[in-house]
């Protein structure tokens, strides 16, 4: 046989095997994102808190199922976030500025899109001389967190006043269920974290808001919460990321159109606390919205007040860490 038609039929052969090989991979890929689709569970975890009701509103009205995937909710404690991330627990919370610390120091994750504004208020007893952060020099604080966003944010306005939030103040940290009972005891002269606990004693009669990022310029202006993912799962799977962002957009419309029914949920299913009434009130108080490129300009706002006011540490390169920490999804 010739030579050169031997050499054809080789070639051709060759060909037709680089072809079949070629198609059963692009099958086998399309039918294996397909069954990582409908059996990947995205794990969303949360603290119980007033501003996380996306998470409770898009999952209690099946938004999961509306784009196919399979959501489950994991409740986080407040101390092991990066624990949660590192091994995996957890693909996305909604991110507080009580991330943004751990964010700094090396946490891996990553802020996608913007949530809401608001959700952090402090109060003093309704008899009490506090009537803002200008007349807390001496005084007792109680935080949730030492260096958390509560301090950063009053050490923000005290420095404003000519207070060292350092020096000037006495800051006390208790969980935040048990901050009203320390100030009704009288161990501390006011004290700040998330909402709803502000505002439960303000509800009651007992106490004022003396600071609040829900109505008070300029941080009312501004993104409080983020939607915060797993930044192995941006990186390895970026559309997990963009359902998780779709699923988080989704429940804060929810919580746009439909707050009665949502605050009444939540209290009812017992993902937080207060009364549906209180969490209505709060969640109409907040901004809710989509909007990844607000969000990366607010993140550099906070960025620059957490490193002024001492919270971030100074040799921290704020470029450096907004570009690892925020990304807008293609």
């Amino acid at each position: 046989m010739n030579k050169k038609f031997i050499a054809f039929l080789l070639a051709i052969m060759v060909a037709t095997v680089f072809v079949i090989t070629g198609c059963g991979s692009d099958q086998k890929t399309a039918a294996d994102q397909a069954k990582n689709k409908t059996e990947r569970v995205y794990k969303i975890g949360y603290w119980g808190g007033t501003c996380e009701a996306p998470i409770f509103a898009a999952y209690e009205n099946k938004v999961a199922e509306k784009l196919g995937i399979k959501v489950e909710l994991v409740q986080m404690a407040s101390t092991n976030t990066a624990e949660m991330l590192s091994t995996g627990k957890v693909d996305a919370v909604l991110s507080s500025p009580g991330s943004f610390k751990g964010i700094e120091q090396g946490m891996d994750l990553v802020l996608i899109d913007a949530a809401h504004t608001g959700c952090i208020q402090a109060c003093a007893p309704l008899n009490s001389p506090i009537n803002s952060a200008a007349d807390l020099k001496g005084k007792r604080v109680g935080v949730d967190a030492m260096g958390g966003p509560l301090m950063a944010y009053l050490s923000n306005e005290l420095k404003q006043h000519g207070i060292d939030p350092k020096t000037d103040v006495e800051w006390r940290v208790y969980p935040p269920p048990q901050l009203q009972t320390a100030m009704d005891k009288g161990e501390i002269d006011c004290f700040g974290t998330w909402d709803p606990f502000a505002q439960i004693p303000v509800n009651e009669g007992k106490a004022k808001i003396i600071w609040s990022n829900v109505t008070m310029s300029p941080y009312k202006d501004y993104t409080c919460c983020f939607v915060g993912v797993n930044g192995k799962v941006v990186r390895e799977e970026p559309e997990v990321a963009k359902n998780i962002q779709a699923f988080f957009k989704a429940g804060g419309e929810f919580c746009n159109t439909q707050p009665d029914e949502v605050a009444k949920m939540m209290v009812e299913k017992k993902y937080t606390g207060g009364t549906p009434e209180l969490n209505a009130q709060l969640i109409k108080a907040y901004q809710w919205f989509s909007d990844p490129a607000r969000g990366l300009k607010d993140w550099k706002w906070h960025v620059k007040v957490f490193k002024d006011v001492g919270v971030f540490d100074a040799s921290t390169n704020p470029e450096e860490l907004i570009q690892k920490s925020y990304k807008i999804l293609e």
